[in-house]
């Protein structure tokens, strides 16, 4: 089994492939390997006519032309500075809501740890109150969310 891994068996992974002054690839007993690079640019060459360099720079041109109108209209429909201050409550909704999710279910789990502790009704108090806090949680988020009305006394 020696030389398994590498094709000859005194040039290793780690140490240069050099072997009598000549340079002895790697990989060059893999079929394939050598040819996947061939006909790609060498660093500086440029083999693009010049006519589809202009077409590319003209379509890059009206990109960004049509990039800067879409951020203008954009920016007068939100009024100045609109779109960082829904970024930031739309996050802080995002937080509050998760939150009250985690909590509920943390607050299962807490609940019925203490009951299985209490009762000795191992694990049976942990997992019903888990889901029981894990149903109040998504009712808590969707009431918060506004997808139910909220509960009135």
């Amino acid at each position: 089994m020696r030389g398994f891994l590498t094709r000859y068996t005194l040039a290793s992974m780690v140490r240069a492939a050099f072997r009598d002054g000549e340079n002895v690839s790697v990989f060059s007993g893999f079929a394939g390997v050598e040819g996947m690079a061939d006909g790609a640019r060498k660093r500086g060459e440029r083999n693009g006519t010049p006519a589809d360099e202009a077409a590319l720079s003209a379509r890059l041109r009206r990109l960004g032309e049509r990039l800067d109108r879409a951020r203008a209209g954009r920016a007068a429909k939100n009024g100045p500075g609109a779109g960082s201050v829904s970024d930031v409550s739309g996050l802080a909704r995002g937080l509050r809501l998760s939150a009250e999710l985690v909590g509920g279910v943390i607050v299962g789990a807490g609940i019925g740890l203490g009951f299985d502790y209490l009762l000795g009704t191992s694990p049976w108090g942990f997992i019903v109150l888990v889901m029981l806090g894990f149903a109040g949680g998504v009712l808590t988020v969707m009431r918060s969310a506004g997808v139910i009305p909220e509960r009135r006394l």
